[in-house]
């Protein structure tokens, strides 16, 4: 429901009095519900808005509630409803103060608090009687049964191990290789973004070499563009390696450079599913 429960009522500042709000009962018992009344006279001419059922009523809570026709006389209105509320706080006088609010200035005008004693579900005065000290009894440490159940455990692992022990292994490792494939291709495209730096770009080919080391398992690191030529059988990368060479070693800056970072990049990216979705990388890790 709406935060408040609206009602189109005739009210003029000039009229306006402090809404009328009280229990219809003296005394409430925890988990029971009782009646609030709660009216408001004033002028027809403004429209004015009553708590529904998403007001904050602590200390109780709301139930339901009965709205009444609206009565005019003579420019003044007087609108009433009847709420249904329950309470499952332990103090001796609970107190609720409800406010209604002008819909067009937003006003609140807080009625006077109403209170409700509490009346408790025991009758007569309870009786305290008298009892013995407790006495704790300690346990006695169960050596075999513990024992029982640490066996147990050691054979729920083993059979875990020995039936499951290789596809936890390779799903460790596919997370492990993905890891590193993210924070690889992460790294690879921030240096693709310099190419004009010579720094920049011959740690980008060692990065590249690095991580395609530990793909492969082969000593890329070590081997050069025309071994890596012969190794892949990849003409692009070949000539993107060279590309990096030229920049690296013969200070020549290219315009190929960012083609070659894509190349180089994207040559990863495929040698890094082909070895997945093979599993020769983890079958020899």
């Amino acid at each position: 429901m709406r935060r408040f429960l609206l009602i189109f009522l005739s009210c003029i500042p000039a009229f306006a009095q402090k809404p009328q709000a009280h229990f219809l009962e003296d005394s409430v018992m925890v988990g029971k519900e009782i009646k609030l009344a709660m009216s408001y006279t004033h002028s027809s001419k403004s429209d004015v808005v009553f708590p529904d059922s998403s007001y904050d009523f602590t200390p109780f809570k709301f139930v339901s509630y009965e709205l009444f026709e609206t009565k005019t006389i003579d420019g003044k209105s007087l609108d009433s409803v009847v709420y249904t509320l329950v309470t499952y706080e332990l103090d001796s006088v609970l107190y609720f103060q409800p406010s209604i609010k002008y819909l067009i200035s937003r006003e609140k005008v807080y009625a006077d608090s109403a209170k409700v004693y509490l009346k408790s579900s025991i009758k007569g005065t309870p009786r305290i009687k008298e009892t013995v000290p407790l006495f704790v009894v300690k346990k006695d440490l169960n050596l075999p049964k513990i024992t029982y159940y640490l066996i147990g455990l050691f054979l729920i692992i083993f059979v875990i191990v020995a039936f499951f022990g290789d596809w936890f292994k390779q799903k460790y490792r596919l997370f492990i290789l993905e890891r590193k494939h993210k924070r690889f291709l992460n790294d690879f495209k921030k240096r693709a973004l310099r190419p004009k730096l010579l720094n920049n770009n011959e740690r980008a080919v060692q990065e590249w070499k690095m991580y395609m080391e530990e793909l492969e398992q082969e000593p890329i690191s070590t081997m050069s563009t025309s071994e890596l030529g012969k190794l892949y059988q990849n003409l692009p990368l070949e000539q993107a390696l060279k590309t990096f060479d030229s920049a690296i070693f013969g200070g020549v800056i290219s315009e190929e450079l960012p083609m070659a970072y894509n190349v180089m990049q994207n040559f990863a990216v495929r040698r890094y599913r082909q070895i997945r979705r093979s599993g020769a990388h983890l079958h020899r890790s």
